[in-house]
C-alpha cells in the first residue's frame, strides 16, 4: 500500500511539473523536421504503463524515452510518407494482412 502511494504520489507531481513547465494545455516536448510530440500523448503513454502494474516504476529517464519513442515512430511515418510507400503492391498487401487479422480476431 505504501508503494501505491508513492506512485500516485509520483505520478501527481509529474504532471503537475509538466503542467507547470508552460502556459499551454499541451505543449511540445520534442520538434523535428515535419512534426512535434506533444504533451498529452506522451502522458497517456506513461500512465497506461502505471495503470494496473505496481511494478512499474515512473522514472525521468522512463519518461524521455517515451518522448523519444513517439518522435521516432512519427519520424519514421512521416518518411514512409515522404516516399509514397501507400502507393506500393507490399503496403497494400501489408493492410490487407492487418484487415484479415482484425477481422479473423473479431
Amino acid at each position: 500500500m505504501k508503494i501505491r502511494g508513492y506512485f500516485l504520489c509520483l505520478i501527481s507531481v509529474l504532471v503537475l511539473f509538466f503542467a507547470s513547465c508552460t502556459n499551454e494545455n499541451n505543449p511540445n516536448l520534442a520538434t523535428f523536421t515535419g512534426g512535434v510530440v506533444k504533451q498529452d500523448a506522451c502522458l497517456e503513454t506513461f500512465l497506461e504503463g502505471v495503470r494496473g502494474n505496481p511494478n512499474y516504476e515512473p522514472t525521468e529517464v522512463l519518461f524521455k524515452k517515451i518522448i523519444s519513442d513517439h518522435a521516432m515512430k512519427s519520424i519514421g511515418v512521416q518518411a514512409a510518407l515522404d516516399t509514397k510507400i501507400q502507393e506500393t503492391d507490399a503496403y497494400a498487401i501489408a493492410i490487407q494482412r492487418d484487415i484479415d487479422t482484425i477481422l479473423l480476431n473479431k
